[in-house]
């Protein structure tokens, strides 16, 4: 049936009403600051097209011109905004390694197999299948479009340098980062000697020869490697160090320097169950034949300091037996055997994880057409499961073997914490974007920065504080008070160094830096740290500075409008203890939890409010921190997700009440209608910009 087509001219008269009042606010909105504004006009333009698209065999012909002029018109300005809001990352220069065809070895596909074996508490194994790649670090290209690493454009596998070693952003290839993880070893350990472990094994000023790196490679954009093996290589082809890469399922990272043992034998071992360097034989499946000589070992032991498994307290040691991957003679086969025994802090053998080639390996240069696909279809769904068939087999252990839970400590020193929510990290804009887009976006580690440097610059005494944030984020920076003493040398430093990035998300929930720093580092136990101070003494000047914040907070108020002093004390009443720590101390119980007393601003509220001009951004994303903890059980996306849906259902009505006015008379129920069409902007001005 054919709606009866309404008076043109008043229809377009309606129809602008709607839509220029939603635009005026929305553009407020979006001036203000407002995050979700953006979003909100997407979301219209797909409820729009839908509608439009749903709707269209029985509209007028007048009627569907005006919906499709609005579409277009919904859709031209997102991709007008977003198009000015791009991020420019800049133009990194990658290091171009040695020609290929003088590395030692090429880049190669690895047919793997992966098993695990545990002896106590409770016996339990399983093997799969794995796939690994084989990459000469300084080599950046596309092998036969198969395998790629760098800037080359991505292959079916590919080998992206920002998943390994530290997390310092984008523009650095394998090989500097290869490097600068030696030398930053070399720097900060005081206990193993690593300049002299390195220069004693081969390798002078801590520069890597020739370096060969093991690892499962993304396909189609995913990946997940539980361990890379880096084999570092002196002028003369011989293996003398290894680095292995952990990777845990909650995003941390641990990254273990390993030196070969001089009592290593370059001569095959049979050991009681078969295996000849590190590979399984048996009457149906020989050892390889034909090699001119054994390959090499390596091997070490050292202490085991990373949350793998929750079914593995962080106690013990692990056990390496590696051979040598690098082609022997006139082989060009590469072969990979990796055996990893952890021993109990008891010493006695608990779990033993294999990974070896199953096969030849693949020259991705060598495969056809129908090769590749054939690979694909073999290979390509192997990465995919590897999370599944974690997450299969600790089902096992934890329902049929009943093994105890370890809940994840907070890393070690040494390691690597979680990549920062974006709540966390400091995020910004190109410094050319135009002036309504906010230049920076300052995010809680930003304000946390800013309150430092603050509590530094007003300290009544000297100091000086190295601040370190947490891997990942930006990088450290020295803080000095502003006396005239300090233009010598100190004899002491602060140094803070943020070991995870949740201590950021955590900080807001404290009072002070005082409560913080204690509850954080002071009495918290060692698993539980997420920051590490050096000459804790010198904090009594800090503390000392922040009492001046909490005198300053009556004045701050003053020049907040009457709907900001709604959304803070909003805030103030949110506030709540943050998530509890895994390993609380004997004495604590429920009484840290509960003793924050009555609901106040914190210290840095109050510098916000006083010296922040972008303190909307830090009011919105600690209160997003408190509704998660208080209802969501601390799941930071479910507020989010709530949000959207709310926005979607608020906007599916507003086009309702647009096709409803259309087909109306009555004056005041056209006006009503008018004003319904904006109630999503109510919903975003009600939760603040």
């Amino acid at each position: 049936m054919v709606v009866p087509s309404p008076d043109f001219s008043a229809t377009l008269t309606r129809f602008a009403a709607c839509y220029i009042l939603w635009t005026v606010i929305w553009y407020v909105r979006k001036t203000l600051g407002d995050p979700a504004a953006l979003s909100d006009l997407v979301l219209l333009a797909i409820l729009e097209t839908w509608l439009v698209w749903s709707g269209a065999p029985n509209q007028p012909t007048s009627l569907y011109c005006l919906h499709l002029a609005s579409l277009v018109t919904l859709w031209f300005v997102p991709l007008f905004f977003s198009g000015r809001q791009v991020y420019h990352r800049g133009q990194h220069g990658l290091h171009v390694g040695a020609e290929e065809g003088t590395l030692p070895m090429k880049p190669m596909i690895l047919q793997c197999k992966t098993t695990h074996s545990r002896f106590f508490p409770k016996k339990h194994s399983f093997s799969y299948s794995y796939l690994y790649v084989g990459i000469p670090v300084g080599w950046n290209g596309n092998a036969g479009g198969v395998l790629s690493t760098g800037a080359s454009g991505r292959a079916w596998l590919h080998v992206s340098a920002d998943d390994y070693l530290q997390r310092d952003g984008p523009g650095h290839d394998l090989r500097s980062k290869l490097e600068l993880y030696l030398k930053s070893q070399v720097c900060q350990s005081t206990i193993e000697l690593l300049h002299t472990m390195l220069t004693s094994q081969g390798f002078p000023d801590e520069s890597v020869p020739y370096a060969y790196l093991v690892t499962a490679p993304s396909f189609l954009g995913y990946s997940f490697n539980p361990v890379s093996f880096w084999y570092l290589y002196t002028a003369q082809l011989e293996l003398r160090a290894m680095i292995l890469e952990v990777n845990n399922t909650f995003d941390e990272r641990r990254m273990y320097l390993l030196k070969a043992d001089r009592e290593q034998s370059s001569e095959p071992q049979e050991s009681k169950n078969g295996v000849i360097n590190g590979k399984e034989c048996s009457e149906e499946t020989p050892p390889k034949q034909g090699r001119e000589k054994p390959r090499a070992k390596f091997s070490d032991v050292w202490t085991k300091d990373f949350h793998v498994s929750p079914f593995n307290s962080r106690d013990g040691s692990y056990a390496l037996v590696a051979q040598d991957p690098r082609p022997v003679g006139t082989e060009e086969d590469i072969f990979i055997s990796n055996n990893i025994t952890l021993v109990s802090s008891g010493g006695h053998p608990k779990l033993v994880a294999r990974v070896f080639s199953d096969g030849d390996s693949i020259d991705p240069t060598a495969l056809g057409v129908g090769a590749v696909l054939k690979f694909i279809v073999r290979w390509g769904w192997v990465g995919f499961l590897t999370s599944p068939r974690i997450l299969k087999e600790a089902w096992k252990l934890f329902f049929t073997h009943k093994l105890q839970i370890w809940y994840r400590p907070e890393v070690a020193q040494g390691s690597i914490a979680r990549t920062p929510t974006a709540a966390e990290r400091y995020a910004g804009f190109d410094q050319n974007s135009s002036d309504w887009a906010l230049t920076i976006r300052r995010i809680l580690e930003s304000y946390f920065r800013q309150y430092l440097t603050h509590l530094v610059e007003c300290s009544a005494v000297p100091l000086s504080v190295a601040y370190n944030a947490a891997p990942g984020i930006t990088s450290s920076c020295r803080l000095d008070s502003a006396h005239e003493g300090l233009h010598g040398p100190l004899k002491d430093v602060l140094e803070v160094s943020i070991s995870s990035p949740a201590f950021y998300s955590r900080f807001i929930h404290y009072d002070g830096a005082a409560e913080a720093l204690d509850r954080e580092f002071s009495s918290a136990e060692m698993k539980n740290r997420t920051i590490l101070v050096v000459n804790a003494r010198l904090l009594t000047a800090l503390y000392a500075s922040e009492t001046k914040c909490i005198s300053e907070l009556a004045l701050s108020e003053s020049f907040l409008t009457w709907s900001d002093v709604i959304r803070w004390h909003l805030l103030r009443r949110l506030r709540c203890p943050p998530t509890a720590v895994a390993y609380p101390k004997a004495h604590e119980g429920a009484s840290q939890q509960n003793d924050f007393g009555a609901k106040t601003f914190s210290a840095l509220d109050a510098f916000v409010i006083r010296y922040c001009k972008d303190a909307a951004q830090y009011r919105r994303t600690a209160t997003e921190l408190f509704i998660a903890q208080r209802w969501c059980w601390g799941l930071t996306f479910l507020p989010t997700s709530v949000d959207f849906l709310i926005r979607f259902f608020l906007l599916k009505w507003t086009l309702t009440k647009v096709f409803d006015m259309l087909h109306t008379s009555n004056v005041m129920s056209v006006l009503f209608r008018i004003l319904c069409v904006s109630v999503i902007h109510v919903w975003g001005i009600a939760k603040g910009t």
